[in-house]
């Protein structure tokens, strides 16, 4: 499907998914012909370095780096660390959106 979706933005061809919208079509198609998403890219840039570094653990998106961020601070030089260490002393799930399970993932992510 993946192929077919990139040959059919490359002909400049509807992709003909049921009930897709256009905001939603034209950000597949970009994705499709560049590897970029603009969309992706704003809302990063939004971001701060700390948020961004979250991004890069599974389970952890835009939202959820924001929390977990203002939890554990803005300084981005022990970040790895300093999630570690609440994901192990629990402290992490007092943030909303992470309970034991989500909490034990990231600790497994991060080792």
């Amino acid at each position: 499907m993946r192929r077919e979706v990139a040959d059919l933005a490359a002909a400049g061809q509807p992709l003909n998914i049921p009930r897709l919208g256009p905001s939603l079509n034209a950000k597949i198609i970009a994705l499709a012909l560049t590897g970029r998403l603009p969309f992706y890219d704003q809302l990063l840039a939004g971001l701060t370095p700390a948020e961004r570094r979250l991004l890069t653990v599974p389970g952890i998106g835009p939202t959820l780096a924001a929390r977990i961020a203002h939890d554990l601070g803005p300084d981005d030089s022990d970040l790895a660390e300093r999630l570690h260490r609440a994901a192990a002393d629990g402290s992490l799930r007092r943030i909303w959106g992470i309970g034991k399970q989500r909490s034990a993932a990231i600790l497994a992510a991060v080792g």
